[in-house]
């Protein structure tokens, strides 16, 4: 392999990492208000969390989740 195909390579691996640790952050946090808001009384705003993980699971997965 060529200097500039690891070079790529190395590039590639570095900002595939940084995507998943933002991923698996944003994920733990829409995670632990979901947790939060099952705890509390207030119904009405679970939801919204909900659509939130769904949207990032779709959109960096490509897979369609259904929540009917």
């Amino acid at each position: 392999m060529d200097l500039d195909c690891q070079r790529l390579l190395k590039i590639k691996t570095a900002v595939h990492w940084q995507f998943n640790q933002y991923y698996v952050v944003r994920m733990e946090k829409l995670v632990e208000k979901l947790w939060k808001l099952e705890k509390s009384q207030d119904k009405d705003k679970i939801y919204s969390p909900i659509v939130d993980i769904k949207s990032e699971i779709e959109s960096s997965c490509g897979v369609n989740i259904d929540l009917r």
